[in-house]
């Protein structure tokens, strides 16, 4: 082989070479942003799961509105972290629907975490008050309660909706889908008042110490 053919394969060699390492790293990066794609969804999971606890948690609260007194809600806030680092590098691969559920359910979260801290806030606040400016507070604490148990059931709504839908398929929240939406609210409401009225007989002792989950299991499974 003389020194010309001698170039040519060295040459060719190197460029194969430099394609196959090329192609090598953009497959290892898109399976990369693959995984992250998945851990977004696997989150959102996650985030179901912690909205249902807290709307369990929100019931005994609900239970402390029938009887017209305030206690700690005491719940931790729903965790999201794999958001913030994911989200900014699978952006890009994302329909634009599916971006902004996205966005919607974390802040969502965000919003609803604030909420839940504010309920003991309130609490604490509330117990500086002189004994005429109480039931005031009461009144406000119970309105919030009732607020944040609508708006972990609508956390939930949203997670639903966004695994129902596969990557790049339009999420709406208008016409048939922002009616369903309400239709959603308005029974989250309903529940919520249904737990507040069949709690009105709780005695206040044994609510402090425990909850009896029959109070309102049949408004949550209705």
């Amino acid at each position: 082989m003389d020194m010309d053919n001698k170039a040519i394969v060295a040459l060719v060699g190197t460029v194969v070479g430099w394609v196959l390492g090329t192609l090598t790293t953009w497959w290892r990066e898109r399976l990369r942003l693959r995984r992250m794609a998945a851990g977004l969804n696997d989150e959102l999971l996650d985030i179901r799961r912690q909205a249902e606890g807290l709307i369990i948690t929100l019931e005994r609260s609900l239970q402390w509105v029938a009887l017209q007194q305030i206690a700690a809600v005491g719940a931790p806030p729903i965790q999201h972290a794999f958001y913030g680092m994911a989200y900014k590098e699978v952006f890009v691969d994302l329909g634009q629907s599916q971006r902004l559920s996205f966005q919607l359910i974390h802040s969502a979260v965000d919003s609803l975490n604030a909420q839940v801290q504010g309920l003991d806030e309130l609490l604490d606040a509330s117990r500086k008050l002189p004994e005429e400016k109480r039931a005031e507070a009461g009144a406000d604490w119970s309105d919030k309660v009732k607020s944040s148990f609508v708006n972990a059931h609508l956390l939930v709504y949203y997670v639903k909706q966004h695994l129902a839908n596969p990557l790049g398929k339009r999420v709406d929240y208008l016409d048939e889908a922002h009616r369903h939406w309400l239709q959603y609210r308005a029974k989250a409401e309903e529940i919520a008042d249904t737990i507040i009225e069949k709690s009105k007989g709780i005695d206040p002792k044994i609510l402090a110490t425990t909850y009896n989950l029959a109070q309102f299991d049949n408004a949550s499974n209705g």
